[in-house]
């Protein structure tokens, strides 16, 4: 999902997760607000640790067969709380921007 950017090869790799670490991604443009499900769409809302809505794992299933054009292992972003994916298709809104290297396009996803 290239809208919450990727790791780089000239950057340190992200902690390896363990099948119960959960995360929080956030904009650097505000990192008071999380990203989070509500009535079945992701949303920004107000960071609250206690909020599983806010909680996210990563499903690694297909990493060691799929990886990216830089050779980055795949991953599902899976809610916690209600157990959808992030996920794009068919007819479905992502909103895209120019890339003006603003602080409102670049995403952190951090252990809780």
């Amino acid at each position: 999902m290239s809208w919450f950017g990727h790791h780089h090869h000239n950057q340190p790799a992200p902690p390896a997760s363990g099948p119960n670490q959960v995360f929080k991604i956030f904009c650097r443009a505000n990192e008071n607000y999380c990203l989070a499900v509500r009535d079945g769409a992701v949303v920004l809302a107000p960071v609250n640790p206690k909020d599983d809505h806010q909680h996210w794992y990563k499903d690694m299933r297909f990493s060691t067969r799929v990886k990216d054009e830089e050779g980055m292992p795949a991953f599902a972003l899976v809610n916690k709380a209600t157990g959808l994916a992030i996920k794009h298709s068919l007819g479905t809104e992502i909103v895209l921007w120019k890339w003006c290297e603003g602080d409102n396009q670049r995403w952190k996803i951090l252990p809780w």
